[in-house]
């Protein structure tokens, strides 16, 4: 009794333990995590509709490839028929009737009696047979054996197998534009979210600076001029700030299309580190983007299979050898057999079509050499770009150090203007001057960083190396 009860009292005790647990998690509110820059690939990755076209694609290029392998495989059909006439099947032909013994006299004696005649003959008469019953049924079992036919379907199947690489390779390629387009959006946004705290913090010292000024006019050591020109530039500050804010908005709604998501999604992200380094050898990408490019790695693929295709359209002209067999069944019980197998081996050799596969195999000759030509132009293109990448990467990343010393450069005459301010040796359009010049600096820093940023994307895009973010 006493066990029973101490279960009773352990069951009542957690279901009232759960019930304020699970108003706890009710009652907790919801933090949405900030979203790196990973984070942000693997969203647009797992939502984009491109790449499940793309893997679609793929699915039906493999099962091409079944397809063109069962040619080469046995061949198993069964058929029936029933058949139903209105009459019989038969045949009619003339016959003589066998004479009787009484007729054979009657013969005998006409022969004596017309020895000098022309000889009589008896009259034919017209006979009829049967041939086939009215319904048959008939079932037969056919198999088809595929012995040799000089590689045409092997030939056949080894090109498709080359498009499905293709069309992989393709997949990637459209995978690096969408992590390429994530990368850009990304740090723009960053950029826009930057130049935005900027214009917001300059707001916050101008209003200081105009509270300042209203107590100094006050007392007769600023003028009107010098109140009417801070409000001004905070004016102009807080269209700044308009604009920056709409910038943020764009960038973020262009993030959120990548992303797949809606609209209405709160969308925060992870600010960067600002280390940054470069690897200053554009040789040795341009051979790795030889080696890695999914472009040029899908065309190679895609010549390959012309080559593949042009074999197997040369083994058209040679014979095809197969072995036959069947099983036949028929209910007609006018044959002597119903019942019987056959068996044999075909040969098929094309003799004359018009001339219709020599130009086929022109074709696929010509389109080796366009492949070849492709290959080509689509390198140079590879090499031209990853050039021109390398060279805004490089300029960008030289940039940095100049806008890290624009900004201690305008601190330092900043602090330098305030001290003199203070002691009444400048005025106030000198000190919002500054001011402005900080600010200015501080956006060329932001803008050249996240421009660095950009540009080395852009280069690993043009490369054909671009992967998710490593954190």
């Amino acid at each position: 009794m006493i066990h029973h009860l101490f279960a009773l009292i352990l069951f009542f005790a957690s279901l009232s333990s759960a019930c304020f647990c699970a108003q706890d998690a009710a009652t907790e509110p919801f933090v949405q995590k900030k979203l790196s820059l990973l984070d942000c690939q693997e969203i647009a990755l797992k939502n984009s509709k491109e790449l499940t076209i793309a893997d679609i694609e793929t699915l039906m290029a493999q099962d091409v490839v079944k397809e063109i392998k069962g040619n080469n495989l046995p061949q198993l059909t069964a058929t029936g028929n029933y058949t139903s006439r209105n009459n019989h099947r038969g045949a009619v032909f003339w016959a003589r009737p066998e004479p009787s013994h009484k007729q054979q006299e009657e013969h005998h004696e006409a022969e004596e009696h017309h020895k000098h005649k022309k000889e009589h003959r008896p009259r034919k008469e017209k006979m009829k047979t049967i041939g086939g019953n009215k319904q048959v049924r008939t079932a037969r079992l056919a198999l088809i054996v595929p012995i040799y036919d000089f590689s045409v379907t092997k030939n056949k199947a080894r090109s498709q197998q080359m498009l499905v690489d293709a069309s992989i390779q393709d997949r990637k390629r459209i995978e690096q534009d969408l992590l390429y387009a994530v990368t850009q959006c990304y740090y723009k946004l960053l950029e826009s979210q930057k130049i935005e705290a900027v214009v917001h913090k300059s707001i916050e010292v101008l209003k200081k600076q105009l509270s300042c000024t209203k107590d100094f006019h006050a007392v007769g050591l600023a003028t009107k001029n010098e109140f009417s020109e801070v409000e001004m530039q905070i004016a102009k500050r807080e269209h700044d700030l308009v604009r920056a804010k709409n910038n943020v908005k764009r960038a973020a709604l262009e993030l959120k299309q990548l992303l797949g998501e809606g609209k209405e999604l709160s969308l925060e992200i992870e600010d960067l580190l600002e280390e940054h380094n470069w690897n200053k050898n554009v040789e040795g990408l341009i051979a790795k983007a030889i080696l890695h490019h999914p472009a040029l790695k899908s065309l190679t693929a895609q010549k390959e299979a012309s080559v593949f295709d042009y074999e197997s359209e040369k083994g058209r002209l040679l014979p095809t050898v197969v072995a036959f067999s069947s099983a036949n069944a028929c209910s007609d019980s006018y044959l002597l057999h119903k019942h019987w197998v056959d068996f044999g081996v075909g040969i098929e050799l094309p003799i004359l079509d018009g001339g219709i596969t020599n130009v086929r195999i022109d074709r696929k000759r010509k389109a080796i050499q366009e492949f070849d030509l492709k290959y080509q132009v689509k390198l140079d293109e590879i090499e031209y770009e990853i050039k021109n990448a390398f060279h805004e990467v490089e300029s960008a990343y030289q940039h940095i150090p100049v806008a890290k010393r624009g900004i201690l450069h305008a601190q330092e005459s900043l602090k330098l203007t305030q001290d003199l301010f203070e002691e009444g040796l400048v005025t106030t359009a000198d000190l919002l001057d500054d001011e402005e010049m900080l600010d200015v600096a501080k956006s060329n820093y932001y803008q050249s960083l996240y421009a660095f940023h950009m540009a080395q994307s852009e280069l690993e895009y043009a490369a054909g190396t671009i992967n998710k973010s490593q954190e």
